[in-house]
């Protein structure tokens, strides 16, 4: 009996990832703090707005906008290869791959000398994103003392934290 029911789990839980996207949808307000490492100065607080909408249970609208820009359009779509892989579609060339586990979509990705590590994370009602951002152009490279396993570490360059809250269950 533990195993069918321990079967039943898995079986459903393998199904149950393109459904979990269907929690995000809403519109989502809140602010977003940012710390630069590179300067001494602070960064202002910056107002943040996201839309989520669903298209179906495969694809869905992804709106951003940050105070005193325009709209990104983006679009979200579930990719079947790997368990939780979801494609960004950023509507001008650019594919992200996201990754969604346990409530938390996760990316990482590398443009203009500079390494980003994103995580946003849904609680019920509430979302946090976060970004941080590395310096890839000059590594630090280090190794075991016979030459194996190199290793690449990264310089800090900043941080961007942004919390929100649904405003709404419905977009648009």
């Amino acid at each position: 009996m533990g195993r069918r029911c321990l079967f039943l789990v898995l079986f459903c839980s393998q199904f149950s990832v393109a459904k979990e996207l269907s929690g995000w949808v809403g519109e989502w307000t809140g602010w977003c703090q940012s710390d630069n490492f590179n300067s001494e100065s602070s960064l202002p607080s910056l107002h943040m707005s996201l839309e989520i909408g669903e298209i179906d249970s495969e694809n869905y609208s992804w709106k951003i906008q940050y105070e005193g820009e325009g709209v990104r359009d983006y679009k979200m779509t579930l990719q079947k290869d790997l368990e939780g892989h979801w494609l960004l579609d950023e509507g001008n060339g650019l594919l992200i791959d996201r990754f969604l586990s346990d409530g938390t979509l996760v990316d990482q990705f590398l443009i203009n000398g500079k390494l980003f590590l994103n995580r946003t994370t849904l609680i019920k009602d509430k979302m946090k994103i976060e970004t941080i951002s590395f310096w890839a152009n000059q590594p630090r490279q280090t190794s075991l003392a016979d030459g194996s396993n190199p290793i690449y570490s990264f310089s800090l360059r900043d941080q961007v934290v942004c919390e929100l809250n649904r405003e709404s269950q419905e977009p648009f």
